[in-house]
């Protein structure tokens, strides 16, 4: 689950519902290799990474609906029906991806504010830790 994957101090009333929400949890951060691939990249560049690509990845998805809606303004003759169809299947794999991405991107996000108490010297980032 969301709870135990990541080393996260949770406040109580956060980790009751991600408890809660455990029950339609489907794991699609863990991918195999992944790690091993990364690994030469610092924190920040996978936050970068993370971050732009759902952004990259939405942009060349809306390139057919731009297109379309171009091409229409120009008068060529694309039909309503066409324009709308094209349109529907931008917003339909938008979401589906963003729905899919989103996990993802918060975990990568939610790491940067995660901290570990070392002690007698305080509490520290533990992105700081691993650069």
């Amino acid at each position: 689950s969301f709870v135990n994957t990541f080393t996260i101090d949770w406040p109580a009333r956060i980790l009751t519902l991600l408890q809660l929400g455990a029950i339609f949890n489907i794991d699609i951060i863990t991918l195999p290799g992944t790690a091993c691939a990364l690994s030469p990249w610092d924190f920040t560049t996978k936050l970068t990474v993370y971050t732009v690509t759902p952004l990259v990845s939405l942009t060349i998805l809306a390139v057919p609906s731009l297109g379309a809606w171009v091409h229409r303004q120009r008068g060529g003759n694309m039909g309503d029906a066409v324009y709308q169809t094209v349109l529907s299947h931008f917003w339909y794999y938008a979401l589906v991806f963003s729905f899919l991405a989103f996990p993802v991107v918060s975990v990568q996000i939610l790491r940067s504010f995660s901290c570990s108490n070392l002690g007698r010297l305080g509490s520290w980032l533990r992105s700081d830790l691993e650069e």
